[in-house]
């Protein structure tokens, strides 16, 4: 079997150009609790669609959206929980 060249080569550094870092946005409470009440108000809607479809024997269409609303409020808990 023939030997292989296994050494390494030295890394190249600072080859990118550097972005620069935007400024964080920042929003006042009530402008976050007025999109929170939003999303809410969504979601009670979506839950709407989905009962109908439930009463209407679509019960893949509404396993779908309860799915989506389930994942959709276990991220929204887990940020939550991430800034106290």
């Amino acid at each position: 079997m023939r030997k292989r060249d296994l050494s390494l080569t030295p890394r190249i550094e600072d080859k990118r150009d550097k972005k620069a870092v935007p400024p964080p946005v920042h929003f006042r409470l009530s402008e976050i609790k007025q999109h929170f009440d939003e999303s809410m108000q969504s979601v009670k809607e979506q839950f709407t669609v989905a009962d109908n479809l439930l009463s209407e024997g679509n019960t893949e269409g509404c396993q779908i959206i309860w799915r989506s609303q389930y994942r959709g409020l276990s991220n929204h808990l887990a940020v939550t929980n991430r800034f106290r």
